[in-house]
């Protein structure tokens, strides 16, 4: 299926789609931008990338320049580049001391980022980025609840996958063996990215894993990528999802809205499944509203494997990894009111 009529079918059936100030620069969104099939190479040099690439979002002034200068021609601050370099370092010696597995996720295929850095991981020399360690980091987390699931072959689901970065580096990561179907949820832009994106990829095994639109989902299907739009989560089993992950998205969404996943959540996680969230303890919403990681709706049915403060970077945002049980218990809550 060409990009093209990729994009046509997000466009199509996600008209719905929430507005946010962090994807204005999406207003503009309309079939015309789809009808070239070359529009996505290179995406991550170009403003697409504005709102789901750590690199583009740390140039200044952004939403303006987005067509009027290219991203390859703008400049990052000294402070964003030394940044960058901080938080490299910082990393690799958390790997290596902590998560020396960690290490197998860093290094982005050639989509075209701007700015990246250089470095030596295990001997091999590395072609990476701010976003692609931020990736890093969290497909190394993620595998870790994989094996917490204990199953051959668990299914994921991943609300606010950008171009789908993260879920790479999984299925990289563990060769596609602990992982059975992935639903991607996200706005239809991003999902259109992502189609492009993973089915590029040249570290995927494609015969493992096969990239399916929404409706073209059933319950008998395996192995399978589903790009889910918004008013498609319906589709997503009931009492099926084993994983669940969100990092660094519900700080992008109202109350409502983080309130709608979360009845998702408790709708489609199997008992013993896991729940990984990673957000800003607070964060202000589109309209300036605070959204406070404690009021984050769990119910009576999760309890605690681990919280701790995310290392290295973002020191205001918290790792929460809990696991679905069948009784009811109020423990949990009590700890998440206690997050600030």
């Amino acid at each position: 299926m060409k990009i093209s009529e990729v994009a046509e079918y997000f466009y199509e059936n996600s008209k719905s789609a929430v507005t946010s100030t962090h994807w204005s620069h999406l207003d503009e969104f309309d079939q015309k931008f789809f009808k070239q099939d070359d529009w996505l190479k290179n995406f991550l040099s170009r403003w697409i990338s504005v709102g789901f690439n750590d690199v583009t979002v740390t140039v200044e002034d952004r939403w303006k320049k987005k067509r009027a200068i290219p991203l390859e021609k703008i400049q990052l601050s000294d402070e964003s580049i030394n940044r960058d370099h901080k938080f490299a370092e910082s990393l690799l010696t958390y790997a290596r001391y902590c998560r020396r597995e960690l290490l197998t996720y860093i290094g982005s295929e050639t989509c075209g980022p701007v700015h990246t850095i250089n470095l030596v991981v295990s001997e091999r020399s590395v072609k990476t980025s701010f976003h692609d360690l931020a990736l890093a980091y969290y497909a190394d987390k993620s595998h870790q609840c994989l094996r917490l699931v204990n199953k051959s072959f668990a299914n994921v689901v991943e609300v606010g996958s950008g171009y789908g970065g993260l879920i790479e580096k999984i299925l990289r990561g563990s060769q596609g063996e602990l992982v059975n179907n992935v639903f991607l949820i996200d706005l239809p832009f991003n999902l259109a990215v992502q189609h492009y994106f993973l089915s590029e990829s040249r570290r995927l095994d494609q015969h493992k894993h096969n990239i399916i639109l929404a409706d073209d989902y059933s319950s008998e299907k395996n192995n399978s990528i589903v790009l889910v739009p918004i008013d498609k989560i319906e589709r997503i089993p009931v009492a099926n999802i084993d994983l669940f992950i969100n990092t660094r998205s519900f700080g992008e969404m109202t109350k409502d809205q983080i309130n709608n996943y979360f009845y998702l959540l408790h709708k489609v996680m199997t008992v013993n499944g896991i729940f990984f969230n990673s957000n800003r303890t607070l964060k202000r919403d589109a309209h300036g509203a605070a959204i406070e990681l404690s009021d984050y709706p769990y119910d009576c049915r999760w309890a605690l494997i681990s919280q701790e403060r995310t290392p290295i970077f973002w020191p205001h945002f918290v790792d929460l990894v809990t696991i679905r049980t069948e009784v009811e218990t109020e423990l949990f809550k009590k700890t998440l009111q206690t997050l600030s």
